[in-house]
């Protein structure tokens, strides 16, 4: 059962400081829940951010404490929620024992740490679930009260990445805070730095954005230290001006001495900026030391104000680092991830006791036990995957929709290094209507999901996807789950064109593949690595020998085959790079009627458009001497798939195309020992090598060159 209403129960609303709470209510509206909140006292600002406005929030709050029962029972919610542990706990605890409404509730950063209140643990006994922002925050919770670990479950809260994104780099060297000017937030340790830096010569220009009980101690002290011209205090600031601050910044700076999971330096990496904060709370989870930001050691002025310089002066740096803060933030700090995670655990709530229909999980392979890729556990696990999958597909479902697991199958697994696993969900959208859908999750032992996923993105968006007007395509890219380390693509229909290049259709499906290959090269997705010549020969060098095994006799024909791979690779021109598959064969491309399908990208790099087509054409080569006992009785497919690539990118590209294929058949030598039922053909292999190599088979008396020289 997903939750239909809830109700809020909160202190304050709406307040300038706590724009989260209604960016997370405004999102649960958005899909699609009933809303209602209820705040204890009126708030004192006049001031509102817009999304209060815009998301028609006011009008669903009611001040009436004496009013509240009697809008519960008319309104009906599933769950009530407070955010905060103290007061705003206590009157939803009251309120649920009174009408028998399950409640839930956030804490953050001072009810646990400043100010917790005496019964924190009978409220979170009491409580269905208890929700905090931090790891650091779950882990005081467990230790400081004694909470059960399992009734803790951390959600950060999240920012509007589409709404919060860069802006236009400043002329002259920003610095931005964004915090309430309270005794938590340390700013008298921001101004000291700053007074360092200013003693330094540093160019720069600060800004504390936000008000509290701390501003005129900060404006004496910001006086005496002489900041007056270089540290400016503007106050409060709705959302829209906040947003405005940080398009306009060049470093987000938080000087705090407690924190929960600090906002303001998620809006800070949305909008590309790298931080400098000191280490505390949930900060070391939210900024990843030297790729996100800086994270320095709390009341350290002198690493604070290096902290800060290095980035002033290091512009490549600064850049670099918010790059990839943007990218952090996207991929786990978004509203989308927080509110879907809520949802999921409100749903688990209410489903709780229900009865389950049993998922048919099958595993022939034992993947349970790798110790290279432990949470390969968690992905067969019923509950743990139909958690996962419920609400964090929106490729799949929309917002108000859902994912229902039905199967878990295992169909490929290589111990210690990769695994695919099929799992059949039905998705339901917003109108109940359901879709039996198959999506295949991928795993690389210490490979990044997220990566993957974003290739494989990139290509969908860059004409590849179902769509495509040319009948090319790529499987629909779904999402990614990071629990697990997977990501996770759409399944397509059809057959590998392996099965179909012996056929009659054989040399019109070699035209189509070659077109799909120049496709790809011509695509430009950028890649993480580079494949060269170099990179070739050192993998035949490695791995080719071993087939000899003792052999004196055959480790002589391996020695020459390789000699002669490198005279033929040092004739290979030079290419123009571009993005590869790097492991394109038969098997790698799917024929659904008139579409084909590119898949596995796991090899993906900047190299030589030769190398996929030569690859394809030594796997047709072996596969005609494996299955049909000539490795030129596919010819007439091979010719016509090197035709036609040769006339989409160039005759120059033929030479490079027929090396690769060459030594894509020395690699079949290697290969061909991996597995019992091609081990017959090792010897064939070696025998076409040397001839396709213009090698002479080598006599078993004729000794190996003496190298002692």
């Amino acid at each position: 059962m997903n939750p239909r209403r809830i109700a809020y129960v909160i202190r304050v609303f709406p307040k300038l400081s706590e724009t989260f709470i209604a960016n997370e209510i405004a999102e649960v509206r958005r899909r699609g829940v009933e809303v209602r909140i209820l705040s204890l006292c009126p708030p004192a600002d006049e001031k509102r951010h817009k999304i209060i406005e815009q998301a028609g929030l006011e009008e669903l709050t009611s001040y009436d404490r004496g009013e509240f029962s009697s809008i519960l029972r008319d309104f009906r919610p599933d769950i009530l929620h407070a955010h905060f542990a103290t007061r705003a706990t206590a009157a939803a605890r009251k309120l649920s024992v009174e009408l028998n409404i399950p409640f839930t509730f956030t804490a953050h950063r001072y009810d646990i740490y400043d100010k917790p209140p005496r019964d924190f643990a009978e409220r979170s006994a009491a409580a269905k679930a208890v929700v905090t922002v931090s790891k650091a925050n779950l882990q005081h919770i467990v230790q400081t009260f004694g909470v059960p670990e399992s009734k803790v479950h951390v959600v950060p809260c999240g920012v509007d990445t589409k709404r919060f994104r860069p802006g236009m780099a400043p002329s002259t060297p920003l610095i931005v805070c964004v915090a309430r000017l309270a005794r938590c937030k340390n700013h008298a340790l921001l101004l000291e730095a700053c007074a360092r830096l200013d003693a330094a010569g540093a160019k720069f220009h600060c800004v504390l954005v936000g008000d509290g009980p701390c501003r005129e101690e900060i404006e004496t002290l910001r006086n005496r230290l002489k900041l007056v011209s270089s540290v400016e205090l503007v106050g409060a600031a709705e959302h829209d001006e906040v947003l405005g601050w940080w398009q306009r910044a060049t470093i987000a700076v938080l000087s705090s001495e407690s924190e929960g999971m600090p906002v303001s330096l998620m809006e800070a990496g949305a909008c590309g900026l790298p931080a400098v904060a000191t280490g505390v709370g949930g900060v070391p989870e939210l900024i990843v030391d030297g790729v996100t930001g800086i994270v320095t050691r709390p009341g350290n002025a002198g690493e604070l104000a290096q902290g800060l310089e290095k980035l002033l002066t290091d512009e490549g740096l600064a850049r670099e680092l918010g790059r990839a803060a943007r990218r952090r933030v996207k991929d786990r700090f978004s509203l989308r991830k927080q509110v879907e995670s809520l949802l999921d655990i409100w749903s688990e709530m209410l489903n709780r006791g229900r009865r389950t229909v049993a998922v048919t999980v099958t595993d022939l392979f034992g993947i349970q036990h790798d110790p290279a890729m432990p949470k390969l556990r968690q992905a067969l696990n019923q509950e743990e995957v139909q958690r996962q999958i419920g609400r964090r597909l929106p490729r799949l479902a929309d917002d108000c929709g859902y994912v229902h697991l039905k199967e878990i199958r295992v169909v490929r697994y290589k111990p210690g290094q990769r695994c695919l696993i099929e799992y059949t969900v039905d998705v339901e959208d917003s109108l109940g209507r359901l879709e039996r859908v198959v999506v295949i999750g991928k795993v690389r032992a210490g490979h990044s999901p997220r990566a993957a996923y974003r290739l494989l993105d990139k290509l969908w968006n860059s004409g590849f996807c179902t769509e495509s007007t040319d009948g090319i395509s790529v499987p629909e890219p779904i999402g990614v789950l990071d629990d697990f380390d997977m990501w996770l693509q759409r399944k397509v229909s059809g057959v590998p064109a392996t099965d179909l290049l012996t056929g009659p259709g054989g040399t019109l499906l070699a035209r189509r593949v070659a077109h799909a290959a120049v496709k790809l090269h011509r695509a430009s997705i950028p890649a993480e690595r580079r494949h060269t010549i170099a990179d070739e020969l050192r993998i035949l060098h490695t791995k080719v020998p071993t087939v000899a095994n003792g052999n004196k006799a055959l480790a002589e024909r391996v020695i020459n085959i390789l000699t002669a791979a490198e005279r033929l690779a040092s004739g290979i021109p030079v290419p123009a790079a571009s993005g590869i598959h790097r492991d394109f064969y038969a098997d790698q491309v799917i024929v659904d009627g008139e579409r084909l399908y590119l898949v596995d990208f796991d090899l993906y790099c900047e190299g030589d458009p030769a190398v996929d087509v030569g690859n394809f054409l030594g796997h047709v080569t072996e596969q005609s001497l494996r299955t049909l006992g000539d490795p030129n009785a596919l010819s007439h497919v091979e010719n016509e798939l090197e035709e036609r690539f040769v006339e989409l990118s160039g005759e120059t590209s033929r030479s490079a195309v027929r090396a690769y294929k060459t030594l894509t058949l020395v690699r079949h030598i290697y290969l061909s020992t991996l597995k019992p039922e091609r081990r017959p053909f090792t010897e064939s292999l070696l025998d076409l090598c040397e001839e396709r190599l213009a090698w002479p088979k080598m006599s078993p008396t004729l000794r190996l060159p003496d190298k002692s020289f």
